[in-house]
């Protein structure tokens, strides 16, 4: 549930930016601050929104693999799994910038995936393993 909620919160988001949803969507906010509406040019057809959408999608995936492969390297490799990497590791981002009153999140993804991982490995586990991977560099 920890990660299938969240994805289908994003799913309908290429839908929702759609230039027939957003500009009206846009155009009422805007008038509502005095502001002149904005001209359908600068809205991406569904076409492009899906495809950013997509390679948004892959690039966070991405960046959760190479996460994954890290943590694999320091950790049995049944310890830890995919989607728990990927969801910590974009959980923790999402939550440091949500965490404005600290420079860059500082502290705060780190936290978070701690958090998450202290589920599969204590922390003595993993202190332990990250000295003896320190040692052995």
């Amino acid at each position: 549930a920890l990660y299938v909620v969240p994805a289908l919160l994003i799913v309908p988001l290429p839908v929702l930016l759609r230039p027939g949803i957003l500009q009206p969507l846009a155009g009422w906010a805007l008038k509502r601050v005095g502001r002149q509406p904005l001209d359908r040019a600068f809205f991406l057809s569904t076409g492009e929104n899906l495809r950013v959408f997509t390679a948004y999608c892959f690039g966070h995936g991405l960046n959760g693999l190479g996460f994954f492969l890290v943590a694999r390297a320091l950790l049995d490799p049944s310890e830890i799994s995919l989607p728990l990497a990927v969801a910590a590791l974009n959980l923790a981002g999402l939550l440091g910038v949500l965490a404005f009153f600290v420079p860059s999140g500082i502290g705060v993804r780190e936290g978070v995936i701690v958090g998450l991982l202290s589920s599969v490995m204590s922390a003595t586990v993993g202190a332990g393993r990250a000295a003896d991977v320190t040692i052995k560099l």
